[in-house]
């Protein structure tokens, strides 16, 4: 996708940008009279929809259990909720379960639905109670027919004596609710990533990831020679420097095709009673052929090659000048203290080399990009950088580009309906694929150690995104770069701008609270999912379709856009529930709705994915004080906007900036969450608290044989369990098999890399 982000920079690159504001290409309307009416319409359909989509679930449950209640019939959810209603199981979930069940990532997206009910519910009582009333019956009446801002800030007159000052203690009042929430869930936090640190199972618990290693120690002889002088050799597991092997791993995936294929050859066999007949992969003419003996033939073909290619690589990395040894490496301890002291160590006076870290989970690990050069890595980075901020930029010029071209097609007798359809519906498909193109981006650019840090780096970047073109729509005008300068050469006129600016807008905020309702009550259908499960059913069993459904798309459910998409309703809570009070409760609604639909999705339907131990909700946790930073940037414009003759409600919220600015720093440098402390490290056992598994860091591709059994011996399982899986006479496998292949393989492999770090002591 990141060809596609190119291709609209250049296309929002020619076109005229003051064609319309921001606020134009993404629908922000002002205040106007009539928008209690519409508040009233848009609140009265969603509510409906949603009611729609729990009843069409509690439907739609029972039928599929595969794919709603999958984690259910496989063991893994923490209840049963098939004996009980699927809401209250959501709802009866622990914390502490959904970490064991689902992971620390899981949970923490439930526990930050929780921490934005408290603060939306918090604030909701004084607003609602306290300021809603006196804006209705001391403002002045500002708002004139606009019935539905009576109880908002617009009410207020200009220079009102004293009830702007009650705005400038609400200001602090909302600091204060934010930081105390904050404070709390992140301790709440820590006890729970410790426990997970503790819990991490062997090797990840002993293993450490090091990037940008000299190239006078780019061996495995070599890098456990460097270590064995700080740490004693016994304390030495295993070392794997990541090799160059992306000849060997096109032919694993090709190898793996034809055996894919071949098994569906041999699952239509069974089903029509004749031998399926085509051409191969890459052939577009010619004569077709038997499927199931060109698959076999090319299948066996590959696997000799693969094995060739294997022991080149493992030959050449015992040598310095072999090529294919990179810059990045694994080393296990036996102990996790000793991986823990190494993970402190201090190796170089040069900081761009020896880079330590915790590494991923071996499975997750994306080993092509450790395999990169840092300089590509370096240029790689900016390239991608540049393309986002290019996206950015012309994103105001390329709305305004699909709004013109929605606009001239001719719907005949239709065309006042279309006129007015075209550039919304444009519009909205543009906003569901950018968390696709962002997701393109990171994973094209980015060198990455695993695939769910490109979901992190979406929940930065999307983020921003939405707040720039969703929240500060209005204030941004018809170009960014030119809000941009303005802001470099007057940065104290951001007070003004967005004083003047955001408050034109507070009703759509809430119509946009509303409508995003609907968008979480359709997630809980898992269409996608479901769609994909009954077509593959058609060919395949219940169990294979249902793994083939999953998982559901990770650029619009992942986790990163689910977590920006709920941080900017946080936003626009902390931001506006001042100026417009209907705005808190609506958000309390809402994210109760998450908690809900997500508490039972993520533990019990969906499959369970990487976990980054808890680095999601720590960002989300920074993006709920700087939107608390920019709440307090606003307020401070408008009580000096608004109280022209006087100043000091303003020099009273002036001091809850810099009360935010001092706690995010606090924030910052106070919570260590990062690894466990050495106190508590020396308390472990010594092969981890965690249960073992039998992964080692090790590339795929170079366990001996292991990848080619693990698939034939996996098809060869799912047809044994068919009914009529005899005709096909395909040889039976025994799952606990699949498991001594791989270990005996993963043993193979370290065989290989000591045989060869022997031989090049030897010539030594």
């Amino acid at each position: 996708m990141w060809w596609l982000a190119l291709a609209l920079c250049l296309a929002g690159a020619f076109c005229e940008a003051d064609a319309e504001s921001v606020a134009d290409a993404m629908q922000v309307t002002g205040n106007t009279s009539e928008d209690l009416g519409a508040f009233l319409a848009a609140l009265l359909t969603n509510s409906i929809i949603v009611i729609a989509c729990l009843v069409a679930f509690s439907v739609l449950r029972p039928l599929f259990p595969k794919i709603f209640a999958n984690n259910v019939l496989n063991g893994t959810a923490p209840a049963a909720p098939a004996q009980k209603f699927w809401a209250l199981a959501s709802v009866q979930v622990t914390t502490e379960q959904a970490v064991e069940s689902m992971g620390l990532d899981v949970a923490m997206l439930s526990e930050f639905c929780k921490l934005c009910m408290l603060i939306s519910g918090v604030l909701s009582v004084p607003l609602i109670l306290v300021l809603s009333p006196l804006h209705y019956y001391c403002g002045g009446g500002a708002a004139g027919d606009d019935s539905l801002s009576y109880i908002d800030m617009g009410n207020v007159n200009i220079n009102h004596p004293w009830l702007y000052y009650v705005h400038a203690c609400i200001v602090w009042g909302v600091c204060i609710v934010v930081q105390i929430c904050v404070y709390r869930a992140q301790t709440k936090f820590l006890a729970l990533r410790f426990r997970w640190l503790e819990d991490l199972p062997m090797p990840r618990a002993n293993t450490i990831l090091i990037e940008r290693i000299p190239s006078e120690y780019c061996s495995d002889a070599k890098l456990r020679e460097f270590f064995s002088q700080t740490f004693s050799p016994e304390d030495i597991q295993d070392v794997h420097i990541v090799k160059e092997a992306q000849k060997l791993v096109e032919l694993v995936a090709s190898r793996d095709s034809y055996k894919r294929r071949l098994y569906d050859a041999q699952l239509m066999l069974e089903r029509d009673g004749k031998r399926p007949q085509g051409r191969d992969s890459w052939r577009c003419w010619g004569p077709q052929e038997d499927v199931i003996d060109f698959c076999t033939q090319r299948s066996e073909e590959l696997q000799a090659q693969v094995e060739e290619e294997r022991a080149r690589i493992l030959q050449a990395s015992a040598t310095d000048g072999g090529g294919v040894n990179s810059a990045s490496g694994f080393v296990t301890f036996t102990r996790r203290s000793e991986a823990e002291k190494a993970l402190d160590l201090r190796y170089s006076a040069n900081r761009n080399n020896w880079l330590v870290s915790m590494p991923p989970d071996p499975s997750t690990i994306r080993w092509h990009d450790l395999v990169k050069p840092t300089w590509l890595k370096v240029w790689l980075a900016v390239a991608g950088y540049a393309v986002v901020i290019l996206l950015y930029l012309f994103w105001i010029p390329l709305a305004a580009l699909i709004t013109r071209v929605g606009k001239s097609v001719d719907a005949g007798p239709f065309q006042p309906f279309w006129a007015g359809l075209a550039p919304i519906i444009g519009m909205q498909i543009m906003l569901a694929f950018m968390p696709t193109i962002l997701l393109g981006i990171f994973q094209f650019f980015f060198a990455l150690k695993a695939d769910v840090w490109s979901q992190h780096q979406l929940q930065i970047w999307y983020f921003v995104f939405q707040l720039v073109f969703v929240v500060l729509a209005t204030a941004i005008g018809n170009s960014l770069w030119s809000s941009i300068e303005k802001l470099a050469l007057d940065p104290f006129s951001i007070f003004a701008l967005l004083a003047e600016k955001l408050p034109v807008a507070t009703h759509f905020y809430m119509n946009y609270l509303v409508l995003q309702w609907t968008s979480h009550a359709i997630a809980l259908l898992r269409a996608s999912s479901l769609v994909k499960f009954l077509m593959w059913k058609t060919l395949y069993t219940e169990e294979e379709a249902r793994e083939m459904a999953e998982p559901e798309d990770q650029s619009f459910h992942g986790m990163g856009s689910r977590q920006s998409r709920m941080m900017i309703i946080m936003t626009i809570c902390i931001v506006f529930s001042t100026m417009s009070p209907l705005v808190a409760p609506l958000t309390f609604i809402h994210f109760g709705l998450c908690r809900l639909i997500y508490g039972y999705l993520t533990v019990f339907a969906e499959t369970r994915k990487s976990d980054l131990g808890g680095a999601f909700w720590v960002t989300q946790l920074k993006h709920v004080q700087l939107s608390a930073m920019l709440y307090c940037v606003l307020m401070i414009g408008m009580l000096s906007g608004r109280c022209p003759g006087n100043k000091i409600p303003m020099y009273i919220a002036i001091p809850a900036l810099l009360f935010m600015f001092i706690m995010y720093y606090n924030f910052c440098k106070t919570f260590d969450w990062t690894k466990l402390s050495f106190e508590e490290i020396i308390k472990l056992p010594g092969l981890g608290a965690g249960k073992s598994t039998d992964e080692a860091y090790i590339q795929p591709e170079l366990l001996d044989g292991s990848q080619g059994r693990s698939v034939e011996d996996g098809m060869a399982a799912r047809l044994h369990s068919s009914p009529a899986a005899g005709s096909i006479g395909r040889s039976e496998a025994n799952p606990d098999e699949v498991d001594t292949h791989r270990g005996e393989s993963i043993q193979n492999a370290r065989k290989a890399c000591t045989l060869g770090e022997q031989s090049s002591m030897d010539r030594e």
